[in-house]
């Protein structure tokens, strides 16, 4: 759990401008109950 807090954390305050990045996908994986659970 706390390892994906601190990468919540990181994703929401990296800024990348001027080119599409993955950030948004990850933040929701970092949400995602099934993930979190370990069951992938």
């Amino acid at each position: 759990e706390e390892a994906i807090t601190k990468m919540q954390r990181a994703l929401d305050e990296y800024i990348i401008e001027g080119v599409k990045t993955t950030i948004p996908f990850h933040q929701r994986l970092m949400k995602n109950q099934r993930f979190r659970d370990g069951d992938f």
